[in-house]
């Protein structure tokens, strides 16, 4: 089948940004998780923080989210201290709460999100 959906990385800091686009199958979530693991470790990451940004087409099959469950693990075991995730609507916010680990924040805008994740950083020194 045809991979569905696609997403956009960007460091800011030891904050990286995620951008999901589109809909996801199980095609497409296999290709962002090798595109996002490799983003990390190129990066050397070793302390990072993580904010993604979902638009209201940002949603999957249930098989592409169970990649996602394990790439916020896996993200957990490679040096990520907190996510934060906007979302577009409640049904997202709900798959959110409950794939994300702690620590993790669900904003519907993106300058709380942020505020969030810097509360997160200043709290670690």
């Amino acid at each position: 089948m045809q991979p569905h959906g696609d997403i956009q990385l960007e460091l800011q800091g030891n904050i990286l940004i995620i951008i999901p686009k589109g809909p996801f199958n199980i095609e497409g979530a296999i290709i962002a998780v090798a595109k996002y693991k490799d983003s990390i470790e190129q990066k050397n990451l070793t302390k990072w923080y993580r904010l993604d940004i979902w638009d209201e087409d940002s949603m999957g099959t249930p098989e592409a989210l169970e990649h996602s469950i394990e790439v916020f693990n896996w993200s957990q075991r490679h040096g990520c201290m907190a996510t934060a995730i906007v979302v577009s609507n409640t049904i997202q916010s709900g798959i959110a709460r409950k794939i994300i680990p702690q620590p993790m924040a669900v904003c519907y805008d993106k300058s709380v999100a942020l505020n969030w994740l810097e509360e997160q950083r200043a709290s670690e020194g």
